[in-house]
């Protein structure tokens, strides 16, 4: 696939959508694919899932204008110190709600946040950086949630994505945007 192009499945769309992130497993294959993020759309809900990317005022500038109203953005936030090295892969907290602003969706989600450590970051200091990028802009709809399975939030995300994702991508929306 190639950016833009649409997969439809069943009732769902799958929209491959730019990013910006190196690819590549080898030396031989570096920047020799494209790396993405998805919108997927079902019924009338969208969901902005953003992969793994930095941030780029251009990138998400188009992307809002193609994609047009987002339903609820899920942002990667993670890996991104040192930040001269990391900054053309990953997006720091600011960054990440900079990102929000630009898509204007009527949620965000943090992801990828403590997943892999691959920065010199902290689990516990993404959470501190981001709590604190997202006071300071004074957005409210924009949650970092807490990943380990006694989390209320998580244990119910994950309850419905796992019974059947197709069948309950819409309640998925509907139920993160509240959080």
């Amino acid at each position: 696939m190639q950016w833009w192009d649409e997969t439809p499945v069943a009732q769902t769309n799958f929209q491959f959508v730019p990013a910006q992130h190196s690819s590549g497993r080898t030396f031989a294959s570096k920047n020799k694919t494209v790396w993405s993020g998805w919108v997927i759309e079902y019924k009338d809900k969208k969901l902005y899932f953003a992969g793994d990317t930095a941030y780029e005022t251009e990138l998400f500038t188009m992307l809002k204008q193609k994609i047009g109203h987002i339903n609820l953005a899920a942002l990667p936030i993670g890996a991104y110190t040192p930040r001269d090295y990391m900054r053309f892969e990953h997006m720091k907290p600011e960054e990440a709600v900079q990102a929000h602003i630009d898509l204007m969706p009527d949620a965000s989600i943090a992801i990828h946040c403590g997943t892999f450590h691959l920065g010199d970051e902290t689990s516990n200091l993404i959470g501190i950086d981001t709590k604190n990028a997202i006071a300071e802009r004074k957005i409210n709809n924009f949650k970092l949630l807490d990943n380990r399975p006694n989390d209320r939030n998580f244990r119910i995300a994950n309850t419905i994505i796992s019974d059947n994702i197709h069948d309950n991508l819409s309640a998925v929306i509907d139920l993160m945007i509240i959080f």
